[in-house]
């Protein structure tokens, strides 16, 4: 047992690239979990977080596969998650009020 600790530890933590690895996996889930929190905090009940995200990733890389100059790309990515995640959101908030 504390050997598969051992290993799941040093997989995560070993090294530089490992430790950056952890992070670059973790960063949408916490990411994700921050966005959950605002919303209890407002007293809404929030469990299509995670379609949210993935909505909003599948529509991120649907406009990142169109050929524009960089800046251009990273806004126009950020701008078609953000209303495919919100988008998703909308029927339920809709139905809610």
């Amino acid at each position: 047992v504390f050997g598969s600790y051992g290993v799941m530890f040093t997989a995560s933590l070993g090294d530089s690239y490992a430790i950056t690895e952890t992070l670059v996996r973790a960063a949408p889930m916490i990411f994700t979990g921050l966005a959950v929190a605002v919303a209890f905090r407002a007293k809404f009940w929030n469990i299509g977080a995670e379609g949210q995200l993935l909505a909003g990733a599948v529509a991120s890389c649907f406009v990142g596969a169109i050929p524009m100059p960089g800046p251009l790309a990273m806004l126009l990515m950020a701008i078609a998650g953000a209303a495919a995640g919100a988008a998703v959101a909308l029927v339920p908030a809709a139905l809610r009020v």
